[in-house]
């Protein structure tokens, strides 16, 4: 692959992006929801941060998995928590990383052996990567960026496949021979194939990204013309909902809309048909609506509302300027999740404000 430079890329990746209405106000309501990033992110190692590092996902009978691992690096990096950060790397290196460089996904404590399923999350291990070339640009000389560029090599290797003309991240090893090829269009973590882009300044990426924005604007179901948290693609290159799964809008792909807005992508061709859809409900987000009927959306037992809610709330300001409304907070006796994507969604505002 040809290198690229970060003029040179910039121009590439402007041709996706929309720029945002950079007014005054804007940003000032941006600042105002992020305000109590911190304290969250406080509040939130009280309640799902092992003193080990391990990151617990009360939700999933008190599992860890590498991709809330990434997330939680990502966070500690971003508002600078070394003390934090050294830890949480080093059980997931301790306890997850594979040989090869890639994680295992999940950590059952109540499982022996803990780690009961060695299969790498392409989503995770983009997150992980993320989240040390951050560190390594905050906290030079500690082999950060050694280590996330082996993991980036091990991804390339063998989570990510040519299908057609485009190039896919499979959501784990050996999904593209599959029949259907299965994809998670919520593991196109945008704004990280932003930044691992510009990093490496190699085009592979810039074709990933744009690759997988292409593949998300393609997966339109349903009477409001959502994404599905589970893709599939049939031989004839011809996308559908995946049969083994629910067709949903939902518990997955909720995020893609928060990695479009973070990445910049605020048009109504990337975030018009979620507009269109949330619009329809406005005192509270559902938690899924199925793509293959028109039944109503479903409203879940668990807490996602408050994780949910954030993600509408930043999305929606970044397409038409919506008010944010007061900064949300982490409270005892909610979800891993939904704090999570309340953290994300608060870190997103910081970031483009």
């Amino acid at each position: 692959m040809k290198l690229v430079t970060a003029t040179v890329l910039a121009v590439l990746l402007a041709g996706w992006i929309t720029p945002s209405y950079a007014d005054v106000a804007s940003q000032q309501d941006l600042r105002r929801y992020a305000q109590t990033l911190q304290d969250n992110w406080s509040r939130f190692k009280q309640l799902y941060v092992k003193p080990d590092g391990r990151v617990v996902d009360t939700g999933n009978k008190g599992i860890s998995h590498s991709e809330g691992q990434g997330y939680a690096m990502l966070v500690a990096a971003s508002l600078g928590d070394h003390r934090t950060f050294q830890p949480m790397l080093r059980w997931t290196q301790n306890t997850l990383q594979r040989s090869d460089g890639l994680h295992a996904w999940r950590y059952n404590p109540a499982s022996r052996p803990a780690v009961d399923d060695p299969g790498s999350a392409s989503d995770a291990e983009l997150l992980i990567a993320w989240a040390l070339l951050r560190a390594e640009r905050r906290w030079p000389g500690h082999n950060y960026e050694a280590r996330a560029l082996r993991i980036l090599g091990a991804l390339r290797k063998s989570l990510v496949t040519h299908l057609g003309q485009k190039l896919v991240l499979m959501p784990w090893e050996g999904a593209q021979a599959a029949d259907p090829v299965v994809i998670n269009p919520s593991y196109f973590v945008f704004p990280a194939l932003q930044d691992i882009a510009v990093y490496t300044q190699d085009d592979f990426w810039v074709a990933l990204y744009e690759d997988s924005m292409d593949i998300v604007q393609a997966a339109r179901f349903g009477r409001y013309a959502l994404p599905p948290d589970w893709l599939a693609l049939g031989p004839t290159g011809r996308f559908s909902t995946w049969s083994e799964r629910p067709a949903r809008f939902g518990y997955d792909a909720i995020r893609i809309p928060l990695y479009l807005a973070w990445a910049g992508h605020r048009s109504d061709a990337f975030l018009g048909r979620f507009d269109g859809f949330w619009g329809q409900f406005p005192a509270k987000v559902p938690a899924w609506v199925e793509l293959n009927n028109s039944s109503r959306p479903k409203y879940a037992k668990y807490e996602y509302h408050k994780g949910f809610a954030s993600v509408r709330r930043f999305a929606m300001h970044m397409y038409q300027g919506h008010k944010l409304g007061g900064p949300p907070r982490v409270e005892g006796g909610g979800d891993y999740y939904s704090n999570i994507l309340l953290l994300l969604s608060q870190l997103a505002a910081r970031e483009q404000a």
